[in-house]
């Protein structure tokens, strides 16, 4: 009986000290990340996100379709972006505070995370063909002071908004290629 409770112990022992693989495991080592979310079966940036602490730079895009995409007209913009899906950014990406570049290109975002300011180190941030309204994300991303580019095509932004980046961030260029 003794010898049936320590092989027990002992297995217990042994499947709580390993570690469950990261969904990212082969990324977690890289600085520079390109993640397709069609390639992990995915609809949504999973919690995961927070393994990639060696990240300097991350893209995530839906799949890896590359060419030419087509988009609705310039008309039916408005229309799409105020449509769900919604997607949400977890928490765990503000764990990051290391980047200096994230792209977030057609991910559905309708918001950032509250603690998106710890991410002070970001140089670069591309937030194209989400669905954000930038005047509810102008406290998040005012608060990154190192910001030299950002480009927020294909979200609702005003001029008003742009005008308040570049005040509160001078030097910042914004939609980095499309002027």
């Amino acid at each position: 009986m003794r010898i049936l409770l320590f092989i027990l112990v002992f297995f217990i022992i042994g499947c709580r000290d390993k570690k469950t693989p990261s969904l990212f495991g082969e990324l977690t080592e890289l600085t520079d990340v390109k993640i397709h979310l069609v390639d992990y079966g995915l609809e949504n940036i999973p919690a995961e996100i927070g393994d990639l602490k060696n990240a300097k730079r991350i893209c995530i895009s839906k799949d890896s379709t590359t060419g030419w995409t087509l988009y609705p007209p310039l008309g039916r913009m408005y229309e799409e972006r105020s449509k769900p899906p919604y997607k949400q950014l977890p928490d765990q990406i503000t764990t990051l505070t290391g980047l200096k570049s994230l792209t977030l290109v057609g991910l559905d975002l309708n918001t950032l995370p509250d603690s998106f300011g710890r991410l002070k180190e970001l140089d670069t941030l591309i937030l194209y063909m989400n669905k954000l309204t930038i005047a509810n994300e102008l406290d998040k991303l005012k608060g990154l002071k190192k910001l030299k580019y950002l480009g927020l095509m294909g979200n609702i932004v005003t001029a008003n908004d742009l005008e308040e980046l570049e005040r509160s961030i001078p030097g910042i260029v914004t939609n980095p290629g499309l002027r």
